[in-house]
């Protein structure tokens, strides 16, 4: 996510509070105000997850990184 949090539209995603209210929706993920990223672009993006580590600790990670 880290770079496209400087996009108008993803800028409220910089509060993790409201990172977390992500949803799945039409096979990519979604936030409350209807931000999304492609699932081609988190296919070609995207980032392979460490054994037993979960997607939000990776992203609270990132994001705080």
């Amino acid at each position: 996510m880290k770079p496209y949090l400087h996009y108008e539209v993803f800028k409220p995603l910089k509060d993790l509070n409201y990172f977390k209210r992500i949803k799945i929706a039409f096979g990519t993920v979604q936030w409350t105000d209807e931000q999304d990223i492609s699932p081609e672009t988190l296919y070609l993006e995207g980032e392979e997850l460490r054994k037993n580590e979960t997607v939000l600790n990776h992203l609270n990670a990132n994001l705080e990184a």
